[in-house]
Order: C-alpha cells, then structure tokens, then sequence
C-alpha cells in the first residue's frame, strides 16, 4: 500500500513495531468533564468511545500493578495559555473534574499544553522507575503531542493508543497522529497495547 494511502497507525506498525522497554506507565491527560460530558460546550466528538479505551487502560494497567496518573487542567491568571483561549478553565468549574475516578492514582494539576511543564510529572516518573511513558487523554493536536515530544526529548520511549486520544475534529487527530507517529511515539490501539503489557 503507498505510504500516501495507509493511517498513521499503519505507518507507526511498518516503521515502529511496538516493543515495551523496561517500566510502563500510563499518563491520562486532561479526561475532564469539560471534554468528555456529552452537554458540556467543549464536549469532543468521540469522546465516549475514546473514554471507553481509557478505562480499559487504566484497569489493564492497575491490575498489573503498573503506574498510573492523570492530570488535569487548570488555568492560572497572567499565563499565556489564558490570553490565547481568552476563557478560564477553573478548578471551581463543574467540568474540572475527571470524567472518570482516579481511584487513588496520582493525579496532578497542569496549566500549559505540556504536562512535564511546572508539574511533578517528571520527579513522579523518575522515584517509579519507568522508561517507557503511554499518553492518552485529550486533546491529542494539543496537549497529547505537545506531552508526548517532551518525554521523548527526556529520554523516554513514546506510546499513544490511537483511540484512547481524542480531539475537535478528525483533521486534527489524523495530522496530530501523523506527527506523532513520524517522529515521537509508537502507535498502538488500545487493546494490542494491553495483550503486549
């Protein structure tokens, strides 16, 4: 098939089989109310169906006593983040808080795109031991890749699970996913993930 016509995630499988190096844990970022509640104004499409692939995750990855974390997004005044958008997501707000329970995960607040940035990500990864990072969450053109490039250029090895990500359009998850697969992560879906684990 010409490289033209095959998905990122088949282009990830010919360049970048999934081999697991060393500890595995899984980021879950910004799986929030605001992004994920079918009423809410800044509900993704296919949300749902990416929530249900989240889940599975984060269960597969609980009972074999692998680390999880979330994190959640929360803007601070005088950031860039907060002139961009012109809107403030607070911690106050209904939709600030995760979709699903965090049952005693690390979880951890964030206000940028990059979740390594001015949070205990990285201290958190380095007490577990682990090498190899799996990044989920939403929104995958925003947050997921700005995440994913940054624990690549730490060292990391890079996994996203192709439907375990979710943006605000196709065009934006196909090019984000095209990124990410060219240069940063392996692409997986949500179940070969689990089978290799």
């Amino acid at each position: 098939m010409p490289a033209a016509a095959c998905t990122p995630l088949e282009l990830s499988r010919q360049r970048h089989p999934l081999t697991l190096e060393g500890r595995v844990a899984l980021l879950a970022l910004d799986v929030q109310g605001y992004f994920f509640h079918p009423g809410s104004p800044l509900a993704l499409p296919g949300a749902a169906a990416a929530l249900e692939r989240i889940t599975a995750l984060t269960a597969g990855f609980r009972a074999r006593g692998l680390p999880v974390s979330w994190s959640r997004h929360v803007d601070r005044e005088g950031t860039r983040m907060l002139a961009w958008w012109g809107r403030a997501l607070r911690a106050s707000d209904a939709g600030s808080a995760l979709a699903v329970e965090a049952q005693g995960d690390v979880l951890f607040e964030k206000s940028t795109y990059d979740a390594f940035h001015d949070t205990p990500l990285a201290p958190w990864l380095a007490q577990a031991k682990v090498s190899t990072l799996v990044v989920c969450g939403a929104l995958t053109h925003l947050c997921v890749e700005s995440t994913a490039r940054s624990a690549f250029t730490r060292g990391y090895r890079v996994i996203v699970p192709v439907d375990g990500v979710v943006t605000k359009s196709q065009e934006h998850q196909r090019a984000a996913l095209g990124s990410l697969g060219h240069g940063v992560a392996h692409l997986v879906t949500a179940e070969e993930l689990l089978h290799a684990l």
